[in-house]
């Protein structure tokens, strides 16, 4: 698999691409625990409509 992957990106992106995995991981695993609802999150950055 890794060298499949090698072949497309190279070290620097292959680094981003697994730390943003590792993120996204982190993540689902922390909504999963708090059973946070899918789709109530509102960013405090939205505009108010």
């Amino acid at each position: 698999m890794y060298a499949e992957v090698r072949a497309h990106f190279d070290e620097k992106a292959l680094v981003d691409l697994t730390l943003a995995i590792i993120a996204i991981n982190g993540w689902n695993r922390m909504n999963v625990a708090f059973r946070t609802e899918v789709g109530n999150y509102v960013s405090p950055h939205a505009k108010a409509r």
